[in-house]
């Protein structure tokens, strides 16, 4: 759980980058409530971050927004790069302490054999053949026609 000391330390920031101060703005960004949002402020007023109540009006911000980040040199991204670099492992090395995997023949099952045991696979069973029994045109559904029927269609 935080203290109150870091939950002004935070509130401090989000003012001073935002340029904004509010207690509402510091319920939505730090998820607090309204009574405790109203005591970080007072806490910021006192440090001298906002200044004193308006009314409804947002406080103003007394303080400059933070300095941004330097922006580092190309030499410095290299240089970091290249040390992180040398830190990892390569990754043949990696590679190395693998187990290798047996495959087997990949092309067997193109011949009709299993990749690893060299046995031959049986073919995939064929369908049976479903009996015919659709009705013809002329509504004629006699065993005798179907079976007709049936047999010039397969042929």
């Amino acid at each position: 759980m935080t203290t109150f000391d870091d939950r002004v330390d935070e509130a401090e920031e989000l003012v001073r980058s935002a340029q904004f101060g509010s207690t509402s703005m510091l319920q939505r960004k730090m998820k607090i409530g309204l009574s405790e949002a109203g005591r970080v402020m007072a806490a910021l007023e006192v440090r001298g971050v906002v200044g004193p109540a308006e009314g409804a009006r947002t406080r103003d911000v007394l303080m400059p927004p933070p300095e941004p980040p330097a922006i580092p040199t190309l030499e410095e991204i290299l240089a970091r790069r290249t040390a992180t670099r040398a830190a990892q492992p390569s990754v043949v090395t990696r590679q190395a302490r693998a187990q290798p995997r047996s495959r087997g023949d990949p092309g067997a099952r193109h011949r009709g054999l299993h990749p690893e045991t060299d046995r031959a696979v049986p073919a995939h069973p064929r369908r049976r053949e479903q009996p015919c029994l659709t009705r013809g045109r002329s509504g004629d559904s006699s065993p005798a026609s179907i079976a007709t029927r049936c047999r010039t269609s397969a042929e």
